[in-house]
Parts: structure tokens; C-alpha cells; sequence
């Protein structure tokens, strides 16, 4: 894989990179991570305190928005308990919506792959199977659907919601584009047995 890494990234860590860390808290920084085809040698490793790590790798999936690189970002704030202090909320918030973006990209694009679907369906119908583990799923829906705060926040949202033309034009557009399949399925009434 060749990975080209930006000027302002390489700029960055020749600048903070920790010369004598001897007195200092650090860690040790792969120039060009590991899962982008970086090598775990000397001429690929610098050393920078904790919070200059972070911010290598956040200006790199800037830089790149490359979502192996948002990835480590948000990976570094979930395994070792980024300090909310040294981390401005909206910058938190941002690496939070773009991780989940590229997530979301990636499903989408697994998504398409037959194959891939259909393990995840077969996955999906063995667990099912499990009594112990619908039961489980179950109780959380049921404590999870049953809480005021939840019904009172789906409530609010949902008017909400109903203010906005367009979102009722498109729960209009679903409710007919559904009624006309299941007539064409199910005959004039458009339910199963033509009752």
C-alpha cells in the first residue's frame, strides 16, 4: 500500500518530536501507523507526549479522511479514556460524526458483497435461535421501550419531526409506495389471506 503522508502531518512530528524523553511521560508513535503498511522499525518511529500522539493521529485522518485513520482516532479516545479537559467538545463531537460516516460507508459498500450478507444473515438467524439470548433481547427492548424518558424523548421528536414538510411528505410517499406492493402481493384489500 502506498500511503502518501501530507506535508503539514510530517511538518507536525518533526516539530514535537521528543528528542530526550527521559523526564517525560510519552509514547511511541508509528510515523506511518501499522495498519496502513507501516513498519514497526526505527526510521518509522517517533516518540511524543501523550496528548502530541493524539493530535498526530487526529491532523492525520484530517489531513487524509482516510477512515483507518479516523478509526485509531476514535480507537485512542475509547481504549485509553481521552481526558474530555484536553479535548475541545466539537473537535470530540466531529471525530465522532466522521467515524461514523466512514462506518457507514464501509457497511454500505460490505453490504453490496452477496457473500458477506449472507453470512451476516445466517449469523443472525443461528443466534436467533438461541432461547437464552431472545429472551435477553427481549428484557432490553422491553426495559428500553418502557422507559418514560425514551417515550417522552421519541415523543418530542417525533412532533417535531411532523412540523417538517418534507419529512411527512416522505412518510406519505412510504405508507402509498407500501399499500400499492402489498396489493399487487395480496389482491384489492392488500392483506395476506384477502380478508
Amino acid at each position: 500500500m502506498n500511503f502518501i503522508l501530507p506535508s503539514e502531518y510530517i511538518d507536525f512530528i518533526n516539530k514535537n518530536s521528543l528528542k530526550d524523553v527521559s523526564n517525560i511521560i510519552y509514547e511511541k508513535h508509528h510515523i506511518l501507523p501499522l495498519s496502513l503498511g507501516g513498519l514497526n522499525n526505527s526510521e518509522n518511529i517517533c516518540y511524543l507526549t501523550v496528548y502530541n500522539h493524539f493530535l498526530a493521529h487526529l491532523l492525520l485522518a484530517k489531513l487524509t479522511n482516510n477512515s483507518t485513520c479516523w478509526g485509531i482516532v476514535h480507537m485512542m479516545i475509547y481504549t485509553r479514556n481521552c481526558s474530555l479537559n484536553e479535548l475541545d467538545g466539537l473537535v470530540y463531537e466531529e471525530i465522532r460524526k466522521k467515524y461514523r460516516e466512514k462506518v457507514s460507508i464501509c457497511m454500505k459498500r460490505l453490504w453490496k458483497n452477496k457473500s458477506y450478507r449472507q453470512k451476516r444473515i445466517d449469523f443472525m438467524k443461528n443466534l436467533w435461535k438461541d432461547k437464552d439470548y431472545r429472551k435477553n433481547h427481549n428484557d432490553k427492548m422491553q426495559q428500553y421501550y418502557n422507559n418514560p424518558e425514551y417515550i417522552k424523548n421519541l415523543s418530542l421528536k417525533s412532533k417535531e419531526n411532523w412540523k417538517n414538510e418534507e419529512y411527512r411528505k416522505k412518510i406519505s410517499d412510504s405508507i402509498k409506495e407500501n399499500w400499492i406492493k402489498r396489493r399487487e402481493k395480496y389482491g384489492k384489500n392488500g392483506r395476506k389471506g384477502g380478508i
